[in-house]
């Protein structure tokens, strides 16, 4: 049960530093003075949530590579866990008198 929370919380957090490395207030001074790359207007990615980029030129991304596939790795693997704990839960007993072993009626 922790693998799939844990899973996600990590895909989330993955996403959120890839979403902190794509805003920006002026792309056009980050991209030259920062990275020390030229901006190129054309290659701009637009307001997309998947995949998370934030071009300079078509050879730069100011959004780190680990980013996208790490996310959705995560994200498969707290499916995956999901899936497995949902599969392998045992089913509820039917409830007992604990003295006497009983199987008590339902009401």
């Amino acid at each position: 049960m922790r693998t799939r929370w844990l899973a996600f919380v990590g895909a989330v957090l993955v996403y959120l530093i890839g979403t902190y490395h794509r805003f920006v207030w002026d792309i056009q001074h980050v991209c030259s003075q920062v990275h020390g790359t030229r901006f190129d207007p054309a290659t701009r990615s637009g307001d997309v949530f998947f995949p998370i980029s934030q071009r300079c030129n078509t050879d730069d991304d100011l959004v780190p590579a680990f980013v996208n596939p790490t996310t959705i790795a995560l994200v498969i693997l707290a499916i995956g866990a999901t899936i497995v704990a949902w599969s392998t839960a045992p089913a509820t007993p039917e409830p007992t008198d604990t003295a006497s072993g009983e199987v008590e009626p339902t009401r």
